[in-house]
């Protein structure tokens, strides 16, 4: 994220993940993801937006997917923030899925910020297209 992040009501970012899957969860066994970040915050609350892009590395259709998020956290105090995030699985960026074939889960989230960073949130899947329930765990740390 932007230097000094922290210390300014308005950051941006980009992060970048490549993997790997075994073919019974995604044919495209390679895969890549790029996460724009850009969020604004005070002393109470946060705003972030992803406007995110998939890419398969593998297979045969190597059109981008667009998956947005946005985040609207509370911030508690300066280690906790309370959060409900929503991500969404829109399709490929030259002509979305129909509503019925995109993913749209909402998560209720806590953070904490200490030494090791926590992250830990259940969500909720919309419609057929999306995960019942969701429980995602992620730990920071920084270097």
């Amino acid at each position: 994220v932007s230097p000094h992040a922290a210390e300014s009501p308005f950051f941006y970012g980009v992060n970048f993940e490549v993997g790997y899957y075994k073919a019974s969860y995604d044919p495209n066994r390679y895969n890549m993801e790029m996460r724009p970040m850009v969020g604004w915050r005070n002393d109470t609350m946060e705003f972030v937006i992803n406007p995110i892009l998939g890419l398969a590395l593998s297979g045969n259709d190597h059109t981008p997917e667009f998956e947005p998020s946005v985040r609207v956290g509370y911030i508690v105090s300066p280690k906790w923030t309370v959060a409900v995030e929503h991500y969404a699985g829109l399709g490929p960026i030259d002509h979305f899925s129909r509503l019925s074939q995109q993913s749209h889960e909402t998560f209720l989230v806590v953070d904490w910020a200490g030494p090791v960073g926590v992250d830990f949130g259940l969500g909720h899947g919309w419609n057929s297209a999306s995960n019942n329930l969701t429980a995602k765990f992620i730990i920071d740390i920084g270097f």
